[in-house]
């Protein structure tokens, strides 16, 4: 070709990238799947209150439906499996042996409700919707954890304010 020419060269094929050559992907695997299943089946009624309680009039509105029905349910099963009931003096830090009860009563109806979900939805492969549902919950979750944790300790509201008398 000559400086003259108004031809063009023809364009070369572009090379493979490596995500062209990988086969799409088929579907999850069956642990993956009920994995998602239980970990959103865990989060959310665990977090149910915490989820609204920032939202003006719909927290408290929540809060008054879920709260008895809360505060019926747990203790009967704890009860019922743990042989533990709710102590009088709450000490507010959440490691107590009810509370560990209650924890395990969430996992086991979390267990329960992916278990009834795998069965009913036995053909779906992937969820990536649903994937990114169970993200945004855990991101709210840590974060609000981490936040009124942070909060509690630059607010002079569970350490006194040191003082610089010996006593």
């Amino acid at each position: 070709m000559t400086a003259l020419t108004t031809e063009r060269p023809e364009p070369a094929e572009p090379e493979p990238r490596p995500t062209d050559t990988i086969e799409p992907a088929r579907g999850w695997s069956f642990p993956a799947r009920f994995g998602l299943r239980f970990a959103l089946a865990f989060l959310i009624p665990l977090n149910f209150d915490a989820f609204f309680s920032f939202l003006p009039y719909v927290g408290d509105y929540i809060y008054l439906v879920w709260s008895p029905f809360a505060d019926r349910f747990f203790p009967l099963l704890t009860r019922t499996f743990f042989h533990i009931g709710p102590s009088s003096a709450r000490s507010g830090s959440g490691d107590t042996a009810y509370n560990y009860a209650q924890i395990a009563v969430y996992a086991g109806l979390a267990l329960v409700i992916a278990t009834i979900w795998s069965l009913i939805d036995r053909r779906r492969m992937t969820y990536p919707r649903t994937l990114e549902v169970l993200r945004v919950c855990a991101r709210l979750v840590l974060a609000e954890a981490m936040i009124t944790y942070g909060a509690s300790k630059v607010v002079p509201a569970q350490f006194t304010v040191p003082s610089t008398r010996h006593t």
